[in-house]
């Protein structure tokens, strides 16, 4: 199972393929270990959720929003 599960997006998993092949080659001390991988996904995670988020929600008119 990859950690991409955490957004749910398939589409998503291309970019953090693409930054863990950025990592391994140019940030190696960083990409050579699982964890600090696992958590460089999972930050590029929130901030992806957080930007779709945002986006959703400023479409949203104000009455249907819960309060």
């Amino acid at each position: 199972m990859s950690s991409t599960w955490l957004i749910g997006f398939p589409s998503f998993r291309r970019y953090v393929e693409f930054f863990g092949i950025f990592l391994k080659r140019y940030w190696r001390p960083y990409a050579a270990d699982k964890e600090m991988v696992e958590l460089f996904v999972y930050v590029i995670a929130l901030i992806y959720n957080s930007s779709i988020y945002a986006s959703v929600l400023s479409r949203v008119p104000e009455s249907q929003l819960a309060h």
